[in-house]
Order: C-alpha cells, then sequence, then structure tokens
C-alpha cells in the first residue's frame, strides 16, 4: 500500500482535495531500447485511477507485472496540481518537465524467479505447489517451464522443498533421484 499527497508550497497536505484524480501508467519510452523487456506483456493490474481522499492518493488495488529480472518506470500523473498558476509553471520548468499534467516516476526492478519458482507463458514467477499441484523445482527458471510433479518416494511441500518419505534416500539436496 501506498500514500501520495496532493502538498502546497509549504509541504502541507491540501486536505480540502477529494476531486483530484491519479492516473497509474507504465513509461513506455523507458524499456523501449530493451528488445525483449515486453515479451511476456508489461501492465499495471487492478485500479489505476485513483480519487483523492483529503487530498491523499491511496494505491492499494494495483498490481504491476513484467519480464522477470528487468527494470521499468511506472508513471504517475495527477491533474491536482493547476498547471496554469505561475508558481506551478515556474516549478515545472525548474524540474525541466515538459508535461501538460503533474506527474513523476517511480523506477521498478523485477527480480529474476528464484529457485522453487515458476516461469509461467505470462511472465510471472509462481511458487510450484502453490496452485494445489504436488510439485517443485530445483533451479532458477529464466524462460517459460513447468515444475516437476513429486516422485512416490518423495514428500513435496512447495517451491524447492523437497525430501525422501521414510525408507528413501538421496544422494544430495540437490537431487530428484531418490533411492
Amino acid at each position: 500500500m501506498y500514500y501520495i499527497a496532493v502538498t502546497d508550497t509549504y509541504g502541507q497536505i491540501v486536505t480540502y482535495d477529494s476531486d483530484s484524480k491519479l492516473n497509474l501508467l507504465v513509461d513506455s519510452n523507458f524499456h523501449k531500447n530493451a528488445t525483449d523487456s515486453d515479451l511476456y506483456g508489461v501492465k499495471i493490474e487492478g485500479t489505476t485511477q485513483i480519487l483523492a481522499e483529503n487530498g491523499v492518493f491511496v494505491v492499494d488495488e494495483a498490481t504491476f507485472s513484467g519480464n522477470p529480472g528487468y527494470n521499468y518506470s511506472l508513471k504517475f500523473e495527477t491533474n491536482g496540481i493547476d498547471g496554469s498558476k505561475p508558481s506551478n509553471i515556474a516549478y515545472m520548468q525548474s524540474i525541466n518537465s515538459t508535461s501538460a499534467v503533474a506527474d513523476f516516476q517511480v523506477s521498478v526492478q523485477l527480480r529474476e524467479c528464484e529457485v522453487g519458482e515458476q516461469f509461467t507463458d505470462a511472465g510471472k514467477c509462481v511458487l510450484c505447489g502453490s496452485d494445489g499441484t504436488n510439485s517443485f523445482f530445483l533451479e532458477q527458471m529464466t524462460a517459460p517451464g513447468q515444475c516437476s510433479i513429486c516422485p512416490e518416494m518423495a514428500n513435496c511441500t512447495g517451491g524447492a522443498a523437497i525430501g525422501p518419505q521414510a525408507g528413501y534416500w538421496r544422494r544430495s539436496n540437490s537431487t530428484e533421484v531418490f533411492i
């Protein structure tokens, strides 16, 4: 959950503002040079337009997804700042903003899928076994793949957690071969 406030020149929250809107966008220019940065789709899911409540935007129902291991830039735009006021025009010029609306950007670096996570065809990292299947994976996926089905002589509790059932053993924790 994130809180973003509309403030005045003195840093005070403009508490009478309950009409302004905040839009969440992916800055499409940020990752244009990375040839496969949008291979699996870059998107914001959930609520992407938020109404101010007493000068504060509460961002709590939005999820960002993109390619694991890539950097992206999220753009937040608001109509909550009057772009026609001389002081606001001067401020926008001082930060070299050419935007017609007040905006700011946040850089986001998505982590790689971890050992025990499936890299899905949609480009997301999902813990093996979290969908109710009895599955695991002992390596890091760097491309879409499938989790392995738990062997009959093993106990799999999700992710990379796999161990032998009573009466079986394996050579090391990095092997899925049980004897």
